[in-house]
């Protein structure tokens, strides 16, 4: 038997299956049909007679004329996608941008627009090409290059301020004032990403919680500012709802900004099936820092949690509780600001409360510990390690271990210091130890075995990974 023996239905039935291998999203991989119909004219005819079981669009690039495509083609969906930075330069530009014009004048079948690293010069002339209603639309993915002075090139009339069959946005650097009347068109989006926001395309939490009431079907949402003066406004602000507004679909979301504004959202939303969430604050202020446990404890997501990594470097910190939440702080000089230990663990209780398991990194920190007063060192480093009450587990690198060894130490000078600080802890994984940190780190053995909780040492490679039972007992107490 051939293949020229089945039915066209059976080949459809293969075709589906093929060109589903495929798609990897929805702008790439358009262009895999094409290998099918130019099989045969029979192989043609069931392609073509199938577009919308088969998913059949045409990619439209810089580099596609659109005159000659309209004429070898169907009338079919149409997805424009262009990289400016992998495609472009300077005096091609011209011949590119004629192509994605007349493309875009093709509004009733543009069924996806991608514009990638565009500077805002040249998206202004495909902005005044968008200007109209584009009823088809379902994907739109712009990213503009950084320059300067960010340009706003989107006014309130693009895609005729309505879009709403668009399921997927991510709009990068893009200052745009009609934002708010767009997303409120948007009832059926499922993934929504505003990136690198400039100060002039600024969108309150209060109107931002708005927008996301309007969509019911809503699963990822990333949020994100560049300039330190996108906080809210104290004067005209409005205290926050009694009843947060609930997003019913969210599994993921992304936030990156002052801590002023992700406070005021967190305390206006609910999202019972949040899965996973990853906030990082820029210029944070102690006083305005946000509370994303009352945020998280309206989840029952992170009630299992046991484990997580903190990491420190010279620009920022994290903390991560597996692959669910993680909590950033950027611009912390940690070793000038040690204070800034204890603001990153005020941030997550309770969480860390039921943690058992910590890992503690220092990457790209080079330098001696703090030495000025290293006394008030040591008293921020316990208190930022007093709210793991229930840690069994620490793990320390090299880095680490020079800093946290001589605090540990520290805390058996007050009385009852060293059961007080990690009471339930029972092991400690520190990589190459020796010298200095060894002595410090016995000291602490010392005095927690005399207080009847007696804790074992281990000493590790840096190649083991995690393994609570891996590394060599170093110490016997």
């Amino acid at each position: 038997m051939t293949i020229d023996t089945l039915p066209d239905d059976a080949l459809l039935e293969i075709f589906t299956h093929y060109l589903l291998e495929d798609w990897v999203s929805y702008i790439d991989d358009t262009e895999t049909w094409h290998t099918l119909v130019h099989v045969c004219r029979r192989w043609r005819n069931i392609v073509f007679e199938s577009p919308r079981r088969l998913n059949l669009r045409i990619r439209c690039t810089a580099r596609t004329p659109v005159t000659a495509m309209s004429n070898v083609w169907p009338t079919l969906p149409i997805v424009i996608t262009d990289d400016y930075s992998n495609v472009h330069s300077g005096s091609s530009f011209m011949e590119g941008g004629d192509n994605i014009v007349a493309a875009l004048e093709l509004k009733d079948r543009v069924h996806g627009i991608s514009l990638w690293n565009y500077p805002p010069r040249h998206l202004k002339r495909f902005a005044e090409a968008m200007l109209g209603s584009f009823p088809a639309l379902t994907c739109l993915e712009i990213t503009s290059t950084d320059e300067m002075v960010p340009v706003t090139v989107f006014s309130e009339a693009f895609l005729g301020g309505s879009a709403p069959r668009l399921r997927s946005c991510y709009l990068e650097g893009i200052p745009f004032p009609g934002i708010q009347k767009l997303l409120l068109s948007t009832s059926h989006l499922v993934d929504l990403a505003l990136t690198d926001i400039p100060h002039s395309g600024y969108i309150s939490p209060e109107a931002m919680v708005t927008c996301l009431s309007a969509m019911p079907t809503l699963k990822w949402f990333s949020l994100g500012f560049v300039s330190r003066k996108s906080v809210p406004d104290r004067s005209s602000q409005r205290p926050p709802p009694p009843t947060p507004a609930v997003l019913p679909t969210l599994t993921m979301f992304d936030f990156g900004g002052a801590s002023e504004y992700i406070k005021d959202l967190l305390y206006r939303i609910e999202a019972p099936l949040l899965y996973v969430v990853t906030i990082h604050i820029y210029y944070p202020r102690i006083h305005d820092a946000p509370q994303p446990h009352n945020f998280l404890a309206r989840t029952k997501i992170f009630e299992s949690c046991s484990a997580a990594v903190v990491e420190f470097t010279d620009h920022d910190t994290c903390f991560r509780y597996g692959y669910q939440f993680s909590l950033g702080i950027s611009n912390v000089m940690l070793w000038n600001r040690p204070s800034s230990l204890v603001h990153i663990s005020s941030l997550s209780f309770p969480l860390i409360c039921t943690l058992e398991s910590l890992d503690i990194r220092v990457d790209g920190i080079t330098g001696p510990p703090y030495q000025d007063n290293p006394v008030a060192e040591n008293t921020e480093w316990l208190e930022f390690l007093s709210p793991f009450t229930a840690l069994k587990y620490l793990r320390l690198d090299k880095n680490s271990a020079r800093r946290i060894a001589p605090a540990l130490r520290h805390s058996q000078l007050a009385a009852e210091g060293a059961t007080q600080v990690l009471p339930a802890l029972q092991s400690i994984f520190i990589e190459g130890l020796s010298g200095p940190i060894q002595e410090a780190i016995g000291d602490f053995v010392t005095a927690r075995s005399l207080s009847g909780l007696p804790v074992a040492v281990y000493s590790w490679d840096g190649q083991s990974g995690t393994e609570r039972t891996g590394g060599r007992r170093a110490l016997e107490v």
